[in-house]
């Protein structure tokens, strides 16, 4: 509540500097209608996976769209205030995980819950901006990441949920997309279009990482099961 407390009142400050005759652009990131998310149902992994809400680093807990000048550069700067997210980076990028993920594994749904999930997904939004100094420039997607695993009950905790980290620390995923020429205008329309494809990319490899480890995850329930 205090993060989106303040990106609300970075929000009003931003506009306050804006024109009365300035249009307001609020631009969203969706793979709800998305048509080329289905996988074979070959590739399609037997388990259940449990979405966390997923946090963001703090220059993304406000509704600017960022911009870098380079990978190395971690001054950010704004778009112009006329042109903002519809809902922070983190709150979207988490749909639009579950739409992603919901094709290719046995079932995917936001958690914590009602359910015992396999595999629970906790990441962090590390970047989500476009990149100037790049030819053309790029949008970029970090996030990094864990796989919690959940573990077989024993005879001592017959009814406990035990999830372990697929490994310690952290895996990192990161997708970019080239903007069109004319993504250097300022339009957030171009940047939404490429961030979505920079997104997909780093969901992917969060999925193959998962089949990289296929080994090491427990045996599938087949189904979400309640409480």
């Amino acid at each position: 509540m205090r993060t989106l407390f303040r990106g609300v009142v970075l929000t009003l400050l931003s506009l306050a500097g804006c024109s009365s005759k300035d249009p307001i652009f609020f631009h969203s990131v969706s793979l709800a209608s998305d048509p080329v998310l289905e996988v074979a149902a070959s590739d399609q992994l037997p388990y259940n996976l449990g979405i966390e809400p997923f946090t963001a680093v703090s220059e993304l807990s406000s509704l600017n769209l960022l911009v870098r000048a380079s990978p190395e550069i971690r001054r950010y700067q704004t778009y112009e205030v006329t042109q903002l997210w519809c809902a922070l980076p983190a709150s979207m990028v988490e749909e639009s995980a579950e739409v992603f993920f919901e094709s290719r594994f046995a079932s995917a749904e936001t958690y914590p819950g009602s359910y015992v999930s396999d595999l629970i997904l906790r990441a962090q939004l590390t970047h989500f901006e476009e990149i100037r100094q790049q030819d053309p420039p790029v949008a970029f997607v970090g996030l990094k990441y864990q796989i919690l695993v959940r573990q077989e009950a024993t005879s001592e905790l017959p009814f406990e949920r035990v999830y372990e980290p697929l490994a310690s620390g952290w895996f990192y995923a990161r997708g970019q997309e080239p903007l069109p020429e004319r993504g250097r205008l300022r339009d957030g329309s171009d940047l939404t279009v490429a961030l979505t494809a920079a997104m997909k990319k780093a969901f992917d490899q969060i999925y193959q990482k998962c089949v990289e480890h296929q080994g090491e995850l427990p045996k599938s329930r087949g189904e979400f099961r309640g409480p």
